[in-house]
């Protein structure tokens, strides 16, 4: 797999809620334990970019499919990536539009209550 990089704008929202109100507004839904989640996230004061780099498993150098979360992460230090901000769940949702059926994305973030965010399109919903 070639590394696909494309880059966010965080800070365009000064609240969750927001968010909430455009990712709905452009279509999209958020289940699961999203809405649970946003109370934890922190949000970017000011507008910045935040590139993104779209990889597996395999580009990290992990070989299994039972890769533990923590495992992943650590493997993406190694390789010189960094955590994102949970911000770039909801700034990518919105930016990705053109996502295509069965498509799904899990941002390498740190985890809030055991989760992180999964933006997806598939089975009849996006997240």
């Amino acid at each position: 797999m070639q590394l696909q990089i494309t880059s966010v704008t965080l800070g365009l929202f000064q609240n969750t809620q927001a968010y909430i109100e455009a990712i709905k507004n452009n279509g999209f839904e958020l289940s699961g334990n999203t809405e649970d989640m946003l109370i934890h996230v922190q949000l970017s004061p000011i507008k910045k970019e935040f590139k993104l780099v779209e990889c597996n498993l395999n580009d990290l150098g992990i070989y299994s499919e039972k890769a533990t979360w923590p495992e992943a992460l650590i493997a993406a230090q190694k390789k010189g990536y960094t955590t994102c901000p949970s911000e770039v769940g909801l700034a990518l949702r919105l930016e990705y539009k053109d996502q295509p059926n069965d498509d799904w994305l899990n941002i390498g973030m740190e985890l809030i209550n055991d989760y992180h965010f999964r933006v997806a399109k598939g089975y009849g919903h996006t997240v």
